[in-house]
This record gives C-alpha cells, structure tokens and sequence, in this order.
C-alpha cells in the first residue's frame, strides 16, 4: 500500500517560515519540521484532520 504524507494548506506560511532556506528557520527540511510535528502530535494524543492540502506530497521509503 502506498502513502504519502500531504501539509496542510491552512499551515503553508508557518512550514515555510519554520523548514525554510533561511538563516532562521527552526528546520534544515520539511521532512525534519513534519516528524517533529506528527511526533508531538502522537505524544499529546491529538490527531486533526485536514481540511485542504498544498504542495506536491512526501513519498515514504
């Protein structure tokens, strides 16, 4: 089965601030910022669906 992991459009500015290119972005890649979050996420027992997705979606390997 294949899955793959999709952002969430409504959190496209903040991703982007967060896992961007620049010398203060908290992240080196997105792939690190969205672990970090579906960890948190699963830590704190919360799961949301999402409303609506951007960007082309992350292959698992």
């Amino acid at each position: 089965m294949e899955q793959r992991v999709r952002r969430p459009a409504d959190k496209e500015d903040l991703i982007n601030r967060l896992a961007g290119d620049t010398p203060d972005a908290m992240f080196p890649s997105m792939r690190d910022l969205l672990v970090f979050a579906a960890s948190l996420g699963r830590a704190e027992g919360k799961k949301v669906a999402l409303s609506g997705t951007s960007g082309d979606p992350i292959e698992n390997a």
